[in-house]
């Protein structure tokens, strides 16, 4: 986030209003309160996902983020009234990144505009966090999920609705520095193709 946000994003906006186009970016993770429950937290970045169509950028690392608490049939089928396919999603001790992950292409099921980052190797500076998590005696399992990340990374890798992936554009990286490039890259080239510079 603090590559995209001081590095990437700039960059970009400025290419952008020399088109004459507005460059704005939603952190699923905005406007969340720290008390929200389930069903709100859910329910947001949901909606955020559908109101920024047909756009995701989404970040796959190692730090796996917060697994969903139980939630009711009812709450389920609440939430699908509004976020068609939500229900089909669910699973037991799913985590929301994943879940965000899978609901993007129910609504954008050609994947235009999608694109996906999996860091492939964990950093020495991630290990080292891990490592003082565990002497902590804070369960590593917690944080460190590797059998559901794989399954993630792996189901992007191969899905397809049809004949066609709805994640078209996922990349590996390991360093930042490949990390920022790649990214610029990709969304320059949108930029250049779909908006013109105002002469």
């Amino acid at each position: 986030r603090n590559i995209l946000v001081k590095k990437v994003f700039p960059r970009l906006r400025i290419e952008a209003e020399k088109r004459g186009v507005m460059f704005s970016y939603v952190d699923l993770r905005w406007g969340v309160v720290p008390n929200a429950s389930p069903t709100e937290i859910i329910e947001i970045c949901l909606s955020e996902i559908e109101n920024c169509t047909p756009f995701f950028l989404g970040l796959i690392g190692y730090n796996y983020g917060t697994i969903i608490p139980a939630i009711s049939n009812y709450e389920i089928d609440c939430i699908d009234k509004k976020h068609r396919g939500f229900k089909e999603l669910i699973e037991k001790e799913m985590r929301y990144t994943e879940l965000e992950m899978r609901y993007y292409p129910l609504i954008n099921r050609i994947g235009v505009n999608n694109y996906i980052y999996i860091k492939e190797h964990p950093s020495i500076k991630t290990f080292l966090y891990f490592i003082i998590l565990f002497i902590k005696r804070i369960s590593l399992k917690l944080f460190f999920n590797y059998p559901s990340i794989t399954d993630l990374k792996n189901y992007i890798k191969a899905c397809y609705i049809g004949n066609i992936t709805p994640y078209p554009a996922n990349t590996t990286f390991n360093k930042s520095k490949t990390f920022e490039d790649i990214i610029y890259k990709d969304f320059i080239q949108h930029i250049e193709q779909n908006f013109h510079i105002e002469k």
